[in-house]
């Protein structure tokens, strides 16, 4: 799975960074056993920049709600 961390609208093109599964999230709460979602470390992983065209959006929840993505935790729905 890949974060859109910049869209450019009137070139409809996205710069893409790799996401990965990081452990599941606790044993209480909706969220019991899902898998967690977070940014690979910098320099761990290539970002690419991909035409719009070629994402496809899927459902998710920023479950920490931090202003940084590299901080940023996700529930991914789909």
């Amino acid at each position: 799975y890949w974060f859109v961390y910049h869209y450019v609208a009137d070139m409809e093109w996205c710069h893409l960074c790799p996401i990965t599964q990081q452990g599941t999230f606790k044993a209480k709460g909706a969220r019991a056993g899902r898998a967690r979602y977070k940014l690979v470390a910098e320099g761990e992983a290539r970002e690419i920049d991909v035409s719009a065209s070629r994402c496809h959006i899927v459902r998710s929840e920023m479950v920490a709600k931090t202003d940084s993505a590299d901080d940023e935790v996700w529930d991914l729905l789909d």
